[in-house]
């Protein structure tokens, strides 16, 4: 068996071995290139040779697909802002605005006739019309205990809605335990129950009559609920009751530079040196990263993303959000005095549609099931 010294002085060897560690670094450089070189040519021989497309393939977005999309983004018409309507508009204008190019659009006080503004909204009566709509109907309510959330963290890391949080308890015990429980609860249901006893507190708005209908409608209740990022397969219509809602919005095609399935690490950015927090598993639906906080140091991918919409959502406005649009909310409650021994609270409803697209529902599929990258 030969030595490592007999290795090391056999002709090829020790000229290797002898060669300034400056050229072996040129070297394997030069080797590196030639292999960027060919995913360059490989994923963007069809685009045209551009210094963007070179920093895309050395940040490691290797996405056909998803490069595709932005590189035409003109033509899915993503403005840096988004359409705001005072007044209902026609449906033709809604389609060609709004739903053919499954682009977000708000619609200030569209809610404001409804009967869920009008009754739902805390007053001196509390919450008396609510309990009597519901009685003693089961509803899901979300409790985050106390000493479960870390101080270092603002209320934007927070998720709400967490699955495996829930509890069934009835509306009235729920209003109750959420004006005089330490724990943070909060309330988001959408079964068929509800929705038969609340369909008649809200409509279907007239630009949506001749192209779709709402089969279900989503009741949100809490002193302060934040949604995490994420998208849905269903087109819906959020609208806001009482209190104030922040959303954020980021169009599907920044889907990569979303870390979309990617663990959610969460570091104590204050501490002298960098300490993980937690790490949470997410679905093929969700972002890790915190629209509101973003973390550029763990998820710098984020910074590219320069189509990024801020909607504030009042009473009675309203927000129709494309199936597959990240969104990352969290609302806040309006200060007021209690009434009935309750706490007032943040109510939102999302009126939900089937997608309009099977083109693009079955396209999102095949991206979550990993058939297209």
């Amino acid at each position: 068996m030969i030595s490592l010294f007999e290795l090391k002085n056999k002709g090829v060897f020790k000229i290797f071995i002898r060669i300034p560690f400056y050229i072996k670094n040129i070297f394997l450089l030069v080797s590196l290139i030639m292999i960027q070189a060919v995913i360059y040519i490989v994923y963007f021989r069809k685009d045209g040779l551009s210094v963007q497309n070179i920093t895309k393939v050395l940040k490691g977005l290797n996405s056909e697909t998803f490069n595709y999309l932005e590189a035409h983004s003109d033509s899915l018409r993503l403005t840096k802002l988004l359409n705001n309507y005072q007044l209902q508009i026609t449906s033709n204008h809604f389609m060609d605005e709004c739903l053919r190019i499954n682009k977000p659009c708000k619609f200030e006080g569209l809610a404001l006739e409804w009967g869920a503004s009008k009754n739902w909204q805390f007053g001196e009566e509390g919450y008396d019309y609510l309990i009597d709509k519901f009685g003693d109907q089961q509803v899901n309510v979300y409790e985050s205990k106390a000493d479960e959330q870390d101080v270092r963290l603002s209320q934007t890391y927070f998720d709400s809605f967490k699955s495996g949080k829930e509890k069934l308890m009835t509306y009235k015990e729920f209003v109750q335990k959420m004006s005089t429980s330490q724990n943070d609860l909060n309330l988001r249901e959408g079964d068929f129950k509800t929705y038969d006893k609340l369909k008649d507190d809200v409509e279907n708005p007239s630009f949506m009559k001749d192209i779709n209908n709402f089969y279900k409608v989503e009741l949100i209740q809490g002193t302060q609920y934040v949604q995490q990022p994420k998208y849905d397969k269903d087109e819906q219509i959020l609208c806001q009751v009482d209190g104030v809602l922040q959303i954020k919005l980021i169009p599907h095609v920044y889907r990569q530079e979303l870390y979309t399935g990617k663990d959610r690490v969460i570091m104590d950015t204050e501490a002298e040196k960098k300490v993980v927090i937690r790490v949470d598993k997410l679905n093929e639906q969700c972002s890790p990263v915190n629209f509101f906080e973003p973390d550029d140091e763990s998820y710098p991918l984020f910074q590219d993303i320069d189509k990024k919409y801020t909607v504030l959502l009042h009473e009675g406005d309203c927000l129709y959000i494309p199936a597959f649009y990240y969104y990352q909310f969290i609302a806040k409650t309006q200060q007021q005095p209690e009434a009935k021994g309750l706490k007032p609270s943040s109510i939102s409803v999302s009126l939900k549609y089937h997608g309009n697209s099977v083109l693009l529902d079955t396209f999102m599929r095949a991206i979550e099931q990993k058939i297209l990258t």
